[in-house]
């Protein structure tokens, strides 16, 4: 090959934008470096994207039958300490994402990599977050367990400063 070819190669190799790829990454490490870069400076916290898809049945069933729902939030994380916690209002797509009826969660995620919810719409119940896993794009994922279904929890986190 001549010389300019390769230039140009070179050249629009270095044009074209990559798309961001992500790692696996330990929820620890993801978790308590957001702790770390917020510690004791009032105006920095972890801007935060949640979203839940709930199933409430898995079983053959007819089309019209209800089977689960969605539910959005977005909001911030504060630092606490060993932890990061937030307050979320809720929105579903079975209530049409209507602003006057969202449910209020408290979202706490710890230094060690454990993550909890408090439904605070439902009396206060706290259920863990289990199977976490995280990314070096920034999400984190989760399955939360309940008596009437299980949800998959994505958020995704951003460093604000106020």
């Amino acid at each position: 090959m001549n010389k300019l070819l390769l230039a140009s190669i070179a050249t629009f190799s270095l044009s074209v934008s990559t798309p961001i790829s992500a790692a696996p990454i330990s929820c620890a490490t993801m978790i308590s470096g957001h702790i770390s870069w917020m510690a004791g400076n009032p105006h920095r916290r972890i801007g935060a994207k949640f979203a839940r898809v709930k199933i409430t049945s898995g079983g053959p069933a007819a089309s019209d039958t209800k089977w689960g729902h969605i539910s959005v939030s977005e909001g911030a994380f504060g630092w606490h300490g060993t932890d990061m916690q937030g307050r979320f209002m809720v929105a579903f797509n079975d209530r049409n994402f209507d602003a006057n009826r969202r449910d209020i969660t408290d979202i706490t995620l710890w230094a060690d990599g454990r993550g909890q919810m408090m439904l605070r719409s439902w009396g206060n119940a706290v259920l863990p977050l289990g199977d976490m896993r995280c990314d070096s794009a920034g999400f984190l994922t989760a399955i939360e367990r309940e008596g009437n279904g299980a949800s998959m929890i994505t958020l995704s986190f951003r460093r604000e400063t106020f």
